[in-house]
């Protein structure tokens, strides 16, 4: 499933900790913002890890779920560029 995060966190700390975690699960499109492909378990593999860093009572994580169609549909302005999955070869 097509996801996009997007997060408002108010400890410096803890925004360069989503900010590195992020980038483990999908591509970075602006300062907050990621977007990703994830299946139901790495979705909940990130939600559990996105909770262990950030204060719920201060921070907030949107999360997302774009379908195919939604995702088809992206308008692009500017210099954004659309999210397009890296290749993986195994040999």
């Amino acid at each position: 499933m097509r996801i996009v995060v997007v997060y408002d966190i108010r400890d410096d700390k803890k925004r360069k900790r989503i900010l590195k975690l992020m980038k483990g699960y999908g591509k970075w499109q602006q300062y907050s913002v990621f977007e990703c492909e994830l299946n139901r378990t790495k979705l909940n593999e990130m939600i559990t890890r996105i909770k262990k860093i950030i204060d719920e009572r201060n921070d907030s994580v949107l999360i997302y779920n774009l379908c195919v169609t939604c995702a088809a549909q992206t308008i692009l302005i500017g210099t954004a560029q659309p999210y397009e999955e890296e290749e993986i070869i195994v040999v």
